[in-house]
């Protein structure tokens, strides 16, 4: 677990991280990173019931959870697919992740990205290992859910119909994030 924080002008942004290393596979590392920003002007009571862009924009990124899974080939994967035990039903969004970007502002569950982003390069093979990112950016209310779990039960599907599957005890709780 590790927490920075940093402030600019009068704005600080605090970056809390949770790392677990994996040893047996080639699913390598699992990071959950909750990040915080945080506006002064923006934060009073009547901005925060305000409407608009730019305070729709601050509430839906004033908090940013996600999970990056880092996963080892020597071919660069796309993932298609990414179930959380007992949220099989839960809706998953797959749009750029870019930010800012309005889309952030009606993201369902949980978004994956596009998963056919590096789709011109998934047929070739290197003669050296490709470290492959799977970021997962989970919404307010999913994050709420599965923080709830004693066990964090989740499986990545790459491009290739692969699995990856997760079984950890749910962190998320203990480290307060």
């Amino acid at each position: 677990y590790n927490k920075i924080v940093e402030k600019f002008e009068d704005n600080v942004v605090i970056d809390e991280t949770y790392t677990h290393l994996f040893k047996d596979s080639n699913l390598k590392e699992l990071v959950f990173i909750k990040s915080r920003l945080i506006i002064p002007e923006l934060e009073h009571k009547k901005m925060m019931k305000a409407t608009g862009y730019r305070a729709d924009a601050y509430r839906a990124l004033s908090t940013v959870y996600k999970f990056d899974f880092k996963v080892h080939d020597n071919k660069i994967l796309g993932f298609k697919s990414v179930i959380f035990e007992g949220f099989e039903d839960a809706k998953v969004s797959k749009h750029e992740n870019n930010l800012p970007s309005e889309k952030w502002q009606q993201l369902k569950d949980f978004n994956i990205g596009d998963p056919n982003i590096n789709e011109k390069f998934f047929h070739l093979e290197f003669p050296f290992v490709v470290k492959n990112t799977l970021c997962v950016t989970i919404s307010k209310g999913f994050f709420k859910k599965i923080k709830k779990l004693k066990r964090l039960k989740i499986m990545l599907i790459s491009n290739e119909d692969r699995e990856y599957k997760i079984d950890i005890e749910n962190f998320l709780p203990k480290y307060n994030l």
